[in-house]
């Protein structure tokens, strides 16, 4: 069998395949110390740690203390009973609902714009091309106390949410994956004389 198919034959778990005739190098052993590193972690499987395929999102559940126009402020609900900060973590909303992504922006077609009145983000105004337009809110919205299942880990996908700060100069640690199917409607105008009543 050549070198190039043994190499070819050799698992892609335990990729790189060397020949007992290849001369070792750092970058050669620093690659197989990286692999093993991550097998005795648990952070990754062969495949992975061979850079197969990406590394693994961890998904937890938390609840919200706070909400904001991009995230909300959460404590993991592991750490309920905790004092002061542990377990705390800022939790990005979905992309579609973040006010620093979409606020005077177009898409389809229709201008957002969100009221800066309202801190926590949840109502902008979509303005179509013939001026019409609409008071759009988050259904279900964010309350405190609401248990989110968010998802966090150091899988590259993840790299435009975490580690971002937003208009909220918050740093983001995790992401909601939105269970709940929280999405943009149209807000009902009360015309009775009533309260509103949020959603």
């Amino acid at each position: 069998m050549t070198d190039n198919k043994a190499r070819a034959a050799a698992p892609k778990a335990i990729q790189p395949f060397w020949l007992p005739t290849d001369l070792a190098s750092a970058s050669k052993l620093n690659t197989v110390a990286g692999s093993v590193d991550a097998l005795l972690s648990a952070d990754a499987t062969p495949e992975q740690a061979a850079g197969e395929l990406p590394r693994p999102i961890n998904t937890f559940m938390v609840k919200v203390e706070r909400v904001f126009s991009d995230c909300v402020v959460c404590k993991n609900i592991l750490f309920e009973e905790q004092p002061d900060d542990q377990g705390t973590l800022i939790v990005a909303k979905p992309p579609l609902m973040r006010k620093s992504l979409y606020d005077d922006k177009v898409r389809n077609g229709i201008t957002f714009t969100w009221n800066d009145d309202i801190l926590d983000g949840g109502e902008r105004t979509a303005t179509a091309a013939d001026d019409t337009s609409e008071i759009q809110i988050i259904v279900p919205s964010y309350q405190v106390g609401d248990v989110l299942v968010v998802a966090s880990g150091s899988d590259p996908r993840l790299i435009t949410t975490i580690g971002t700060t937003g208009t909220d100069g918050l740093v983001i640690s995790a992401y909601d994956t939105n269970v709940d199917a929280r999405a943009w409607a149209r807000k009902k105008i009360q015309t009775l004389g009533a309260d509103p009543v949020t959603p």
